[in-house]
C-alpha cells in the first residue's frame, strides 16, 4: 500500500524505524509489569513481545476467516494491543519497584539495551548494503524458500498460506516465522525485497537485546550489583551475537606453521568451521546474521531467549508463586502479574512450536524444571509437586490450544527416532563449544568452591589448570597420531574434567539437598555418573561422555544450592549438556536417513539450543566471578581468634586455616584463574567473526559502478549465471526482474505459474515464484519432499518439462489444463531448459510449440525482450 514511497531503500528504511519504536512502546507497560525486577525491566523485549501478541491476534482471526490478512487489520490489530496494554498498564503491581517509576530514559540499563539494539541493527544493515542479493548461484542459501513462502503469505487472505512450489497445495511447514516476518511488511507496505533486508537485521539485533537482558538479570541477582549486571548483559551480547567457534582460531594457528588458503577463501575461513563435525551443521549466530538467511530457526533465536527470560522472571517470584498457589483470591493483583507472565509463557512456547518445533522439547523441559524451582517456597513437598505439574500443565495446554490452528492443518511426515551411527571426534566438538566448556567447567568449579567447608590443597585453582594444559598439549601432539592414541587422550581429558568436577562436588557433599534428598545421596549420585561416563567412553563415544558429566554436576549443584539464581544457572548448564549428550546418541529420522547426513537437521537443531544456553550462562558466570575475585575472606574468622590465646603449634589445623585467609580463600583464587583462563577462550572466538566476515559478503554478483541499495532484487539487473554443462549458455535475469514486476503490480490473487524447475541454488530456476510467491506448478523439489516425501513431485517435475520440450501442443494444452496453469513463463531458462545438474539443451523447437496455441488458447500477456508471459485463456473467454 505504500509502495509508491518504500519502493525507494531510504524511504523503506525511514519508515521501518518509524515501525521499530512503535512497536518498542506499545507493549511496555506490560512488559515492564512482567519482567519488574529485571534490570531494564524487560525493556529488551518489547519490541518482540509487541510483535507476537498483535501477530498472533491478526493470525488467529485470518486461520479462522473471521479477517483478512490485510494491512488495515494488521494496524488496527497493533493500535489495539497498544491501547489494551496502556489501559491495564495504569494499574500497577505491587511488585512494582519504586526505580520503576523513573522515566526509562534515565534507567542505565534500559539506555544500554537500547544502545545494543540500534548498534547492532546497524551493523547488519551495513552487511546487507554491502551484500543485498537475494540470489547466489552457489551460495544463496535457503533465502529464494524465505522469499517464496514470504511472498505467497502475503498473498494469502487466509491461514494456512498455500504453498508457492506445489500448485493446489497448502504450506506443509512450520511458516510461521515467515508469518512474522510478512506481518511487518505488511503493516509498513515496503516491497517484500527490501524489506527482508530489513527484517534479517531486525531479527539479530532482537537476538542481542534479548541477550543483554536476560544475561544482565541473571547477573544482577547473582551480584547484586547494577554496574556488573550491566557488564554481565554486555557479555552476553559478545558472546550470544559475536563470538565464533574455536575452529578459525585453530586455524590461523595453523597457518603460521604451514600453508593455508587465503581470508578470501569463503569455503576454508567461513563454511567450514560450521560444518567440520562430519555429516553435521553446527552453525552460530554470527554465521547465521552475516549468511543474512530468515530460516525457521533464525525467527526462533530470540523467541527462546524471551522463554528463558519469561522462566527467570518467574522464578525469581518464588514469594509471589507460593501466595498465589494457596491463597489466590487473597492477593487479586500478584494473581493477575502471575497469569500474566504465564500467559506470555504459553504464547512464546506455542510461537515457537509453529516456528522452529525442534525447541520445543528443550524450552517445555526449561519451563517445567522453572515451575519447581519458582515453588520452592511452598513447604509441603507433595503440596510443591503439584502446584508446580499443575502450572506446566497449564502452560503446556494454553501453548497447544493457541496453535490449533496450525496443528489441524499440519500433517508431521516424521518422528521416529533412531540410534546415531557415527562419533563425533571430541576434538571437533571441543573446537565448536569449547569456550563455552571452559568458561563453564571454571565457573561450576567456583560455585562449587563457594559450598566447600574445609577443603584440600588438591582444590586449589593450579591444580586443575596445570593437568588441564597437559592434557591439552597431549591431544596436540596426538593429532598427527593413529585413531587409538588420539582417543586415549580424548579419554584422558574428560576424565580429568569430570572427575575434578565430580570430586568438587563430593567435597560439598555435606550440603543437604532440594525435595528433602539426605547428603548421602550426593556421593551415591556421583558414583554412579561416574560409572556411566566410564562406560561412555569404553563404547567409544568420549564427547557423550563430556555433555553427561557436565550435566550431571550442574544437575547436582541444582540440588545442592540456595541462591535461586545459581539453581537457575545449573539448569540451564544441565539442559544445554543432557541435550548435548542426548544428540550423540539419537536422532530424528528424516528424509536425509540413510545418507551420510542422516543426522544433520537434528545436530544443527539442538546445538542451536546448546550454543544459546551456554553463551547466557558464561556471561552471568563471568560476571559473578568478577566480583568473586574481589571479595574479601569472611569465612572461619573465629579459627583466626583462636591464634590470640594458645600457641599455633598446637593447632596446626588453625595454623593451616590462618595461612589460607592470609593468601585469600579458595573461590577468590578459583574466581581469579577462571576469569584468566575465560578472557583467553573469548578473545580467541572473536578469530571467526573477523577472519570470516569479509569472504562471506564478497559472495556476491560482480556489478560494475555498484551502488548501495537495499533492494535484494537488483542483482537480476546485472547478474548472469552460467550453465555448469559444456552448452557454455549464460543466464541473464534482467528480463525476469521485469517479468516479477509486472506480476507483482498487475497481477492479483493467487493464480497458477508454469516456469522452469531446476535443482535448488542452480541455475536461477523457479525465480518468478520465488519474487512473486504465486504458486508453481513444482518448485524446488528437495524443499518440496521435506513437506510432502515424494508424492507427485517427480510426476510434476517431467510434466513440466514436457511443457518446455514437447513438440506436441496439445500435449502442452493437456499439462496446462491437468495443473490448472493460468500464465506460462517462457524466458531464457526456459528457452535452454537446464537439467536438474544445471546442463542447457537447445530446446528452441520445443519453445516454438507454443506457437499454434497463440490466438485459441494463449495469448501474450506480457513481454520483456526474448521473455514472454503467456496467459491461458479460458474455454469461457473463447
Amino acid at each position: 500500500w505504500s509502495a509508491a514511497l518504500t519502493s525507494d531503500s531510504w524511504v523503506a528504511l525511514l519508515v521501518w524505524l518509524v515501525l521499530l519504536v512503535a512497536l518498542q512502546f506499545a507493549m511496555w507497560p506490560v512488559v515492564r509489569r512482567v519482567f519488574a525486577r529485571f534490570p531494564d525491566q524487560g525493556w529488551a523485549f518489547g519490541r518482540l513481545v509487541t510483535l507476537l501478541t498483535s501477530g498472533y491476534l491478526v493470525w488467529l482471526l485470518a486461520s479462522l476467516e473471521v479477517i483478512a490478512f490485510r494491512a488495515i487489520w494488521c494496524g488496527a490489530t497493533l493500535a489495539l494491543v497498544a491501547l489494551g496494554a496502556w489501559l491495564t498498564g495504569r494499574r500497577r503491581s505491587r511488585s512494582r519497584r519504586a526505580s520503576s517509576a523513573l522515566p526509562w530514559y534515565q534507567n542505565q540499563s534500559i539506555v544500554t539495551s537500547e544502545l545494543v539494539f540500534w548498534g547492532v541493527f546497524a551493523l547488519f544493515l551495513v552487511f546487507r548494503l554491502i551484500n543485498h542479493d537475494s540470489y547466489h548461484p552457489s551460495w544463496g542459501g535457503e533465502k529464494p524458500m524465505e522469499f517464496a513462502h514470504i511472498n505467497a503469505i502475503l498473498r494469502s487472505a487466509h491461514f494456512p498460506p498455500y504453498d508457492p512450489w506445489y500448485a493446489d497445495g497448502l504450506l506443509n511447514y512450520y511458516y510461521y516465522g515467515m508469518y512474522l516476518v510478512a506481518f511487518t511488511m505488511k503493516l509498513t507496505g515496503i516491497p517484500s525485497e527490501i524489506a527482508f533486508n530489513l527484517a534479517q537485521p531486525t531479527i539479530i539485533a532482537l537476538l542481542a537485546t534479548a541477550a543483554y537482558c536476560v544475561a544482565s538479570a541473571i547477573s544482577l541477582s547473582l551480584t547484586r550489583s547494577k554496574a556488573l549486571a550491566r557488564i554481565g548483559g554486555l557479555l552476553g551480547v559478545a558472546l550470544v551475537s559475536f563470538s565464533g567457534n574455536l575452529i578459525a582460531t585453530a586455524r590461523l594457528v595453523t597457518s603460521f606453521v604451514q600453508e593455508t588458503p587465503p581470508l578470501s577463501d569463503f569455503g576454508y575461513w567461513f563454511w567450514e568451521p560450521t560444518r567440520i563435525i562430519p555429516g553435521t551443521i553446527h552453525e552460530l549466530p554470527w554465521f547465521t546474521g552475516v549468511y543474512a538467511d530468515l530460516h525457521a530457526h533464525v525467527v526462533a533465536l530470540p523467541i527462546t531467549i524471551l522463554v528463558i527470560g519469561l522462566c527467570f522472571a518467574i522464578a525469581q517470584d518464588g514469594r509471589r508463586v507460593a501466595v498465589v498457589a494457596l491463597r489466590p483470591r487473597a492477593f487479586p493483583s500478584e494473581s493477575r502479574s502471575l497469569l500474566l507472565t504465564m500467559a506470555l509463557l504459553a504464547l512464546a512456547l506455542g510461537t515457537l512450536y509453529v516456528t522452529n518445533a525442534w525447541d520445543v522439547p528443550t524450552y517445555a523441559a526449561l519451563t517445567a524444571i522453572t515451575m519447581i524451582l519458582a515453588t520452592r517456597a511452598i513447604r509441603s513437598l507433595v503440596a510443591r509437586l503439584f502446584v508446580a505439574g499443575s502450572m506446566t500443565a497449564g502452560v503446556g495446554i494454553f501453548a497447544y490450544a493457541l496453535v490449533l490452528p496450525f496443528t489441524q492443518n499440519y500433517v508431521s511426515l516424521y518422528g521416529e527416532i533412531a540410534e546415531v551411527r557415527e562419533v563425533s571426534p571430541l576434538v571437533l566438538v571441543e573446537g565448536h563449544l569449547g569456550v563455552f566448556f571452559l568458561v563453564v567447567a571454571f565457573g561450576l568449579s567456583y560455585l562449587l568452591s563457594r559450598l566447600w567447608t574445609n577443603p584440600p590443597v588438591i582444590c586449589r585453582p593450579w591444580t586443575l589448570t596445570a593437568a588441564l594444559g597437559v592434557a591439552l598439549l597431549l591431544r596436540w601432539q596426538a593429532a598427527d597420531e593413529p585413531a587409538g592414541a588420539i582417543a586415549d587422550v580424548d579419554g584422558l581429558t574428560v576424565l580429568l574434567v569430570i572427575g575434578w568436577l565430580m570430586l568438587a562436588t563430593l567435597f560439598a557433599a555435606h550440603r543437604r539437598l532440594d525435595f528433602r534428598l539426605h547428603s548421602w545421596f550426593t556421593p551415591v549420585a556421583v558414583l554412579a555418573t561416574w560409572a556411566a561416563v566410564v562406560w561412555t567412553l569404553a563404547i567409544g563415544k568420549p564427547a557423550c561422555a563430556l555433555f553427561l558429566g557436565f550435566g550431571f554436576v550442574a544437575a547436582m549443584i541444582w540440588l545442592m544450592a540456595r541462591p535461586m539464581a545459581e539453581r537457575f544457572v545449573a539448569a540451564l548448564i544441565a539442559a544445554a549438556m543432557f541435550v548435548g549428550a542426548g544428540v550423540e546418541l539419537i536422532y530424528l529420522v528424516d528424509d536425509l536417513s540413510g545418507g551420510a547426513f542422516y543426522r544433520m537437521n537434528t545436530f544443527f537443531k539442538f546445538y542451536n539450543g546448546i550454543w544459546i544456553m551456554l553463551t547466557l550462562v558464561s556471561a552471568a558466570l563471568i560476571a559473578w566471578m568478577i566480583q568473586g575475585a574481589s571479595e574479601e575472606d569472611r569465612r572461619r574468622r573465629w579459627t583466626i581468634e583462636l591464634t590470640t590465646s594458645r600457641s599455633l603449634s598446637s593447632f596446626p589445623r588453625c595454623r593451616s586455616v590462618n595461612r589460607e585467609t592470609f593468601d585469600g580463600p579458595v573461590s577468590r583464587q578459583w574466581a581469579k584463574v577462571a576469569l584468566v583462563v575465560s578472557a583467553i577462550a573469548i578473545v580467541a572466538s572473536f578469530a571467526y567473526p573477523i577472519f570470516s566476515t569479509g569472504a562471506r559478503l564478497s559472495q556476491q554478483f560482480a556489478q560494475p559502478g555498484r551502488v548501495m541499495t537495499l533492494n535484494a532484487l537488483d542483482w537480476m539487473g546485472y547478474g548472469e549465471i552460467g550453465e555448469m554443462g559444456s552448452g557454455g549458455a549464460v543466464f541473464a535475469f534482467d528480463q525476469d526482474r521485469e517479468i516479477v514486476e509486472w506480476f507483482n503490480d498487475e497481477v492479483s490473487g493467487s493464480p497458477v505459474i508454469a516456469e522452469a524447475s531446476i535443482g535448488p541454488y542452480r541455475c536461477g530456476g523457479s525465480r518468478v515464484s520465488i519474487h512473486t510467491g504465486l504458486p508453481a506448478v513444482v518448485g524446488w523439489r528437495r524443499h518440496e519432499s521435506q513437506q510432502r516425501g515424494d508424492m507427485d513431485l517427480a510426476e510434476r517435475e517431467s510434466a513440466l518439462r514436457d511443457l518446455y520440450t514437447s513438440l506436441d501442443p496439445q500435449a502442452k494444452l493437456a499439462i496446462i489444463e491437468r495443473y490448472r496453469v493460468e500464465y506460462v513463463v517462457v524466458g531464457e531458462i526456459e528457452r535452454a531448459y537446464p537439467s536438474r545438474d544445471c546442463e542447457s539443451t537447445d530446446n528452441a523447437a520445443g519453445i516454438a510449440a507454443f506457437e499454434p496455441l497463440v490466438g485459441t488458447s494463449l495469448e501474450v500477456a506480457f513481454t520483456s525482450g526474448d521473455t514472454i508471459v503467456y496467459r491461458v485463456i479460458a474455454p469461457e473467454d473463447n
